[in-house]
């Protein structure tokens, strides 16, 4: 009698868990006896891909499958899509006037529009062998002690699966594994240099099964007991996770029947959903007799059924002699979509019913609106049950594959406990595919994250992939002095150029300041004056004719110094097209800089050095007397003082007129270049150079300034070479020198881009050139290209209207900054609060003339 009244013990989550313990630091043991392996994976970017490299990354995938081929194995991908903590952003702390409050609305604004991430993982299970089938053996296992005695040991399959781990990291070493494990953290509050163990491998089980991750602690006992601290309630057709301080809902879609083809990327429309996920998928191998049997029903039973697809027929054929030929292996595939959401389901009914209840109180307007806030916050508004629309929009994403998509219901608890390393008996509709479907379905594609530290320290700045993902920017293409951070930036007028480059500028000079580096800029129709006032920061406009630069008047008296003077002033010569100088000639320029150079530096004039070149009609002294004080070109490189503060951290020099001007172009700008090179002990520098490549049109001087560009990249600085288009820098011939100089390139939007200027011109790929021709004027977005790499990124600076005003001038804001008086330019927090005062005075008065009838329409 009591055996029947004895109550049935109510199931733990934890007794479907099936992890036992560790075998490794890196393997875990399951309850059937399996090793267990999971690497987390970086992925390959595929936006700006080659389909010729896309197909060839899916050879690669298969040619993995191949190698590792065994029955006793089960390979899984994970794609988890969760929300960016904005507490673990690196953003970058500063008190720099304009830059702090800018930085600031930035952040807030990035972090508001919900950042996401993408974690791939790579799951490997080395099974014990199945003497009596998949099932059978499933039941034998799982009575069978769990450390086998003999050949089949856990030992053994550790060793086998670490086998197969080490054939998966060699081949995919492009793709940045990172196998997981115990890792040990410091935790806060505890004693210095304390750290405590963390299991990696269940922290990310954890974040697959609930979308949320955290962080989970080593502890004594089985794994499984404690690898889940959530409540999990499964209704009708979603599932219920309760955290601690938190609860999210869940939904299970997955392949009613498979696609008919399949090619690399065939679900990467995910990799950008508007929602948490989790995409899971296993592939247990099959040996290649058990493929050919599936292969073989299949074609029996197309003939029994007089089936009339005869191409089909023959297609499977030629199947089956591929596979025999090891051409790929064959596996049971599953595939499940677990959706998450913060809301459940049927929040749309309980708000019509309570507001429907709240408005027969007769409550005042004010309660009811505040109580209607409250609902719409807890049970969401009628029609927009954020998991019904999570679901609906995943469908769409996932039926995009020509796949039939099903709904898990009463299946819906095997399909959740399916998603667990080793749960694969509860897999809800495996179908057989090729290794070749299975590269296809899972390629390990991801959007590009950024480097945590490149040569100048963190990201400068965090900016926004296509995929709704934070990418750390930096300017170099990597750690250590071989990086490099010479960049080439490209965009039309109206693009966001002048204002992304001008953001960066901004995130940067924040950085120096930690640094103690500098900025040297030369800017182009003053797009950068109002920046630099409101950072505080030095600024000079050059004018043709009047007073520009001293070079032996700002030089120390080095021999590195008087080098770059002779390389200078022997270019002022040679620049009339009249030929080279003599040897004695050339001694003498060098002799006359030197005994000039001895000179106070106020003393120092290029007529001191004139009077050492003599007074032949056509000789070197007669070429060089226009470059004098008082005469036709003095101007240019022998005012009374010189514009060039060698002192000044951060200066800006427009430099729009100088440009202009044929003859005094080369020399103005080989003594800049000289300049910044002057800069360079080691500190960083940064030196942004709008419409940089006029610079390189002037042959005498090319090869000077070419030099120094290498110089200043091999000692801590940047080059950045900005221009409309690529169109300009090949007329002008020096796209080779340009693409050398910078390997890494920015473009913003130029819808008018042909691609013989693009790819043969600026040696890009045709896929980067079919993405730029995507990104449209306006959007912030721009396709950024670190060497071979490349991906689209986005500077999101909408709603930042009064800080784009700064970033970037137009010509009304440079009337407006002509307005200001110079002691306001001077204060940087006077100069922002008078810059906008008068930006609205102007933008209401236009306002009001618009809005002024016509004299026809005050007569009518």
């Amino acid at each position: 009698m009591f055996d029947r009244l004895r109550i049935k013990a109510v199931p733990l989550l934890s007794d479907w868990v099936p992890y036992e313990d560790f075998l490794a630091d890196n393997a875990m043991l399951l309850s059937d006896g399996s090793a267990y392996a999971i690497y987390e994976v970086a992925g390959i970017p595929s936006e700006t891909g080659e389909p010729v490299d896309l197909v060839g990354s899916m050879d690669e995938i298969n040619a993995v499958m191949r190698n590792i081929h065994t029955d006793r194995l089960v390979h899984g991908v994970r794609l988890c899509r969760g929300i960016v903590d904005p507490s673990t952003i690196p953003f970058g702390q500063t008190d720099l006037p304009f830059v702090a409050p800018m930085l600031a609305r930035y952040e807030d604004g990035l972090v508001h529009q919900n950042l996401y991430f993408n974690r791939l993982y790579i799951t490997l299970q080395f099974r014990p062998a199945q003497p009596a089938g998949e099932w059978i053996g499933d039941k034998v296992n799982e009575a069978a002690a769990k450390t086998a005695k003999g050949e089949d040991s856990a030992a053994t399959r550790l060793h086998n699966l670490n086998r197969a781990c080490a054939l998966v990291e060699q081949q995919l070493r492009g793709y940045g594994l990172r196998r997981l494990g115990v890792t040990l953290r410091t935790v806060p509050g505890s004693l210095p240099r304390v750290n405590a163990p963390f299991n990696e491998m269940v922290e990310a089980e954890v974040f697959a099964l609930t979308g949320v991750w955290r962080p989970v602690p080593m502890t004594t006992g089985r794994i499984g007991n404690t690898a889940f601290c959530e409540d999990v309630v499964f209704h009708h057709e979603h599932i219920e996770i309760r955290g601690p301080g938190w609860t999210t809902f869940a939904a299970h879609l997955g392949f009613r029947e498979y696609p008919a083809i399949t090619y690399p990327g065939v679900l990467n429309t995910l990799l950008a959903a508007p929602f948490r996920f989790t995409l899971h998928q296993t592939f247990r191998y099959m040996e290649q007799s058990e493929g050919q049997d599936v292969i073989t029903r299949k074609q029996n039973r197309m003939v029994w059924a007089n089936d009339r697809a005869f191409k089909q027929l023959a297609g499977l054929d030629e199947f089956a002699a591929d596979l025999q030929a090891g051409r790929f292996v064959m596996g049971d595939h599953y595939l499940t979509l677990c959706v998450f959401a913060d809301r459940a389901v049927g929040g749309g009914a309980m708000y019509e019913r309570l507001a429907r209840a709240f408005g027969r109180v007769g409550l005042p307007t004010a309660v009811t609106n505040v109580i209607r806030e409250v609902l719409d916050t807890v049970v969401g508004r009628p029609g927009t049950n954020a998991l019904n629309d999570v679901v609906d929009d995943a469908w769409k994403r996932l039926a995009s594959s020509a796949a039939t998509v099903a709904r898990e219901n009463k299946a819906l608890m095997a399909a959740w406990l399916s998603m667990m390393g080793g749960n694969t008996k509860y897999r809800v509709r495996p179908g057989a595919i090729s290794s070749r479907n299975f590269a296809g379905l899972a390629p390990l594609h991801n959007y590009a994250g950024g480097a945590e530290t490149s040569r100048w320290g963190g990201p400068i700045a965090i900016l926004r992939s296509s995929g709704g993902t934070p990418y750390k920017f930096h300017w170099h293409d990597g750690e250590g002095d071989a990086a490099v951070g010479s960049t080439f930036v490209s965009g039309v007028m109206g693009s966001g150029k002048s204002a992304g480059v001008g953001f960066l500028i901004a995130c940067t000079r924040a950085r120096m300041a930690k640094l103690g580096g500098r900025i040297f800029a030369l800017d182009h129709k003053r797009g950068w004056q109002a920046l630099w006032y409101a950072m505080g920061e030095r600024y000079r406009v050059l004018e043709q004719g009047e007073p520009c630069f001293a070079p032996m008047k700002t030089l120390p008296n080095t021999s590195d110094a008087r080098t770059m003077i002779f390389t200078l002033l022997h270019g002022c010569i040679l620049s009339d097209g009249q030929g080279p100088i003599t040897a004695e000639e050339e001694n003498r320029l060098a002799l006359g800089i030197e005994t000039t150079m001895e000179n106070e530096p106020g003393d120092r004039w290029l007529g001191s050095v004139l009077a050492f070149l003599g007074a032949g009609e056509n000789g070197a002294g007669a070429r060089f007397r226009k470059w004098c004080w008082g005469e036709e070109l003095g101007w240019v490189l022998d005012a009374p003082e010189c514009a060039v503060d060698l002192g000044h951290a951060c200066q800006a020099f427009d430099t729009t007129k100088l440009l202009d001007h044929p003859r005094a172009r080369g020399p103005a700008m080989t003594f800049l270049f000289f300049v910044a090179e002057m800069m360079l002990d080691g500190r960083p520098l940064l030196m942004p150079v709008d419409e940089g490549w006029r610079a390189l049109a002037d042959e005498v001087f090319r090869a000077n300034i070419i030099t120094s560009g290498r110089t200043i990249r091999s000692k801590n600085g940047a080059l950045i070479f900005i221009s409309q288009s690529p169109s300009d820098v090949i007329a002008a011939g020096v796209v080779a020198s340009l693409v050398e100089q910078c390997p890494n390139q920015m473009h913003f939007a130029n819808p008018s881009v042909s691609r013989s200027d693009f790819v043969e011109g600026l040696k890009r790929s045709d896929g980067e050139f079919e993405a730029l021709k995507t990104i449209g004027k306006g959007s912030g977005r721009f396709l950024l290209c670190k060497g071979s790499e490349s991906s689209i990124q986005q500077l999101p600076l909408a709603g930042m209207g009064d800080d784009l005003a700064i970033l970037s001038t137009s010509n009304h804001t440079l009337r407006i900054i002509d307005a200001i008086p110079d002691d306001v330019r001077r204060d940087p927090v006077r100069f922002v609060a008078e810059y906008h005062r008068l930006r609205s005075l102007v933008a209401a008065k236009r306002q009001a003339d618009a809005q002024e009838p016509a004299f026809g329409e005050m007569t009518s």
